[in-house]
């Protein structure tokens, strides 16, 4: 065959294949015309919807630029999740570098409802994911999460996202929930031990029972370690100048979300917290002391406390009498706690107790008292040592109880009578020699099954 036979068949291929070329980028030209034109997001919403459980309501906008919907709802095996008024924009050129760019996603509000039977939960093994994200500002306005376990509400949520192909990052600018607003930055890494680094701050108002006032309170906290064995901490303290002063409150744990026992450890330590500053109706108080939980079996945890008031005094000086508190117990997970022993050192003398709560509401507690001064309780009592038992059981609302208390060592002075104020000048003169009485608190009805006292007159 002829050198010219030979060319001509490959003109024709080399023609061929620049018009498959050129077709190609006209196509390709053409397509991105197309998803920059108005429709192109609707239209790809309806054809996703043929073979999803997506539906879109009033799509606006293109595939290239961004869009906007009224209305985006997405239903499979039980979990729900609708979104209203949602903005998204973002830059597909950013695709040629493995990398899923949006500029903002926006929503007014997002709703989550989870209805799917419980499963095992399993700890994850690896947080990959096949593209980078850059997630420049996310926004909304109101985020609901329903489940048959917990129901969650937050809104004015604001902040942003990333993840570089190692870690996650996120960055929270603002959430307000349970009337505080919280901000903070945490990261996860997508491999191996998954180690999280996070911290969060926020400023809170609580409200105070009897008083039109709020508390301000400023919290923090971090969470640092493998994402299945973590460590937090947290810390609660009033702000300067307010009616909580310097009250501190810190709390440590060991997390361990997809454990037996999600949080084997904790410890909260309080410095200078004062109760009257939080709720006008409590005593004014300045504790200091320690409460911890430890693991002591499987599915059973020991309780503590150790707790010091330095502001100990009378109830009617609004003081609490409690000078001092010390505790110890076990929680079982079958919902029974147990106080092993308890005791507290109040007017010179001191309380002993034991008792048990169980899982269906019932509890009981066995008390010992010795040289309890009356007037270290209540100002206008006789400083007459009292000692004895009381016995208390709890079953729902109603209370029983079985008192038998006696009085140690000699009377004193009564305080002088008034005809302006007898009833209480009787009650400042007493001094109490005996008192035994059995009954019961149900409903706002005191019933009495049986009543003595005996006093010095």
């Amino acid at each position: 065959m002829s050198a010219v036979g030979v060319a001509r068949p490959a003109k024709a291929l080399a023609a061929l294949l620049a018009g498959v070329v050129l077709l190609l980028a006209l196509l390709a030209v053409g397509l991105w015309w197309w998803t920059g034109t108005e429709g192109s997001a609707a239209w790809t919403f309806k054809q996703l919807a043929r073979y999803q459980p997506v539906a879109a309501e009033a799509v606006q906008g293109s595939l290239r630029s961004g869009f906007q919907a009224r209305r985006l709802h997405w239903e499979a095996d039980g979990l729900k999740v609708e979104a209203t008024d949602v903005q998204l924009a973002w830059q597909p050129w950013a695709l040629f570098q493995r990398t899923v760019k949006l500029e903002h996603a926006r929503a007014s509000t997002l709703r989550i409802e989870d209805r799917r039977p419980p499963k095992p939960s399993i700890a994850p093994v690896s947080l990959l994911i096949p593209m980078r994200v850059s997630l420049d500002e996310a926004k909304v306005g109101k985020v609901q999460w329903i489940a048959a376990a917990n129901s969650f509400e937050a809104s004015d949520i604001a902040g942003d996202y990333r993840f570089n192909g190692v870690e996650h990052q996120v960055k929270l600018d603002g959430l307000s929930w349970a009337g505080g607003r919280y901000a903070g930055t945490a990261s996860v890494g997508a491999e191996g031990v998954l180690p999280v680094q996070a911290q969060l701050q926020g400023r809170f108002e609580t409200a105070v029972p009897g008083s039109e006032k709020k508390l301000p309170l400023v919290f923090s906290a971090t969470l640092r370690g493998p994402v299945t064995d973590l460590q937090a901490r947290a810390l609660l303290e009033g702000p300067a100048g307010s009616p909580s002063g310097t009250a501190l409150a810190t709390a440590t744990a060991r997390v361990t979300p997809w454990a037996e026992q999600p949080v084997p450890e904790a410890r909260a330590d309080f410095r200078r917290l004062d109760l009257g500053a939080l709720w006008p109706q409590a005593p004014r108080t300045s504790l200091a002391g320690q409460v911890r939980v430890q693991p002591a079996g499987t599915g059973t945890w020991a309780l503590s406390a150790d707790l010091a008031n330095a502001q100990a005094g009378p109830w009617d000086k609004q003081r609490l009498p409690v000078e001092r508190l010390t505790a110890s117990g076990e929680w079982r997970q079958s919902g029974q706690a147990l106080v092993r022993s308890l005791e507290a050192h109040l007017g010179g003398g001191r309380i002993q107790a034991a008792g048990e709560w169980r899982s269906a509401g019932g509890w009981a507690l066995k008390s010992t008292l010795a040289g309890i001064n009356p007037a270290a309780m209540h100002s206008v009592m006789a400083p007459l040592a009292v000692g004895g038992r009381a016995d208390l059981q709890g079953e729902g609302k109603a209370v029983s109880f079985d008192l038998d208390l006696k009085s140690r060592g000699g009377a004193s002075a009564k305080a002088a009578r008034t005809p302006a104020n007898e009833v209480a000048q009787a009650v400042g003169a007493l001094e109490l020699r005996e008192a035994l009485a059995r009954g019961r608190w149900a409903d706002g009805l005191l019933s009495l099954a049986s009543l003595q006292v005996r006093t010095a007159d």
